[in-house]
């Protein structure tokens, strides 16, 4: 008995469970951009192994004193699994460090090169970063607004990059709705809340059919009751018995705001 009642309810909440993981967003949540977002995976560009960490090629720079300041801000810019890797660019030029570097590459999404005049002065400052690394080009100008914020002294400030998706078209969205797998996915949950509360019914018959075969009914009928009242006896009954199951599956539909 108990189990006949739970079972609708079970029912529908794995179809609504289904239809939370396959249902079409209208909007795209928005993204945090930073270098952590590609820790864990093979975003960054690698292709044999998953990124653990960012190691970030920086160029020494110039001799001036704008130079050293300006990697300590680099330096002091980076996220909890970001670290940058020093070379001297005056001996050796990015694309030449890239060509004998390039497995230990594929751990990084960017570099930074800070390029100086013959007189050890920096000139400016080149952002590189990998094409197959998505969001890499917002990621490494988040790198550099940080450090020109230490730069400027703010010490305890940061930017943060937010990546906020355009609204999806309406012919977008019809597309989506319309698609076969969405269609499928309404089908399924469709269906599964047709059986589910079919169960409830199915379960009222076994009652009048076993009354009907061990002549219960009849017996009752002998005792004095009328059968408009062994009927509507039953039909409250198995209103009781529907109630429960009715009210299990509103609070679920409620709990999905469905």
């Amino acid at each position: 008995w108990a189990s006949q009642l739970m079972l609708p309810a079970i029912f529908v909440l794995i179809a609504l469970v289904v239809a939370r993981v396959l249902s079409v967003e209208e909007a795209e949540p928005p993204v945090k951009l930073s270098g952590d977002m590609f820790v864990g995976t093979i975003a960054a560009g690698a292709v044999t192994k998953r990124v653990e960490r960012n190691v970030i090629p920086i160029s020494g720079g110039g001799s001036d004193e704008f130079a050293g300041q300006l990697r300590n801000a680099f330096f002091k810019s980076t996220g909890p699994h970001d670290e940058f890797a020093v070379f001297d660019e005056r001996n050796l030029s990015f694309s030449e460090y890239y060509m004998l570097n390039a497995r230990s590459m594929q751990d990084t999404f960017g570099a930074v090169t800070l390029r100086s005049n013959e007189a050890g002065e920096t000139e400016n400052v080149t952002l590189w970063f990998s094409n197959q690394a998505i969001h890499s080009i917002p990621v490494m100008t988040d790198f550099w607004n940080n450090a020109r914020l230490r730069m400027l002294g703010f010490d305890n400030a940061r930017a943060v990059a937010w990546s906020h998706p355009l609204p999806k078209t309406q012919a977008l969205l019809q597309e989506e709705m319309t698609g076969n797998s969405q269609v499928f996915t309404d089908l399924t949950v469709a269906i599964t809340v047709i059986l589910a509360m079919g169960f409830i019914p199915a379960s009222f018959v076994v009652y009048l059919v076993h009354e009907k075969a061990t002549n219960g009914k009849h017996q009752q009928l002998l005792t004095g009751i009328s059968p408009m009242m062994y009927w509507i006896n039953s039909y409250a009954w198995d209103m009781v018995n529907f109630l429960f199951p009715l009210i299990l599956c509103f609070i679920i539909f409620m709990a999905f705001q469905v």
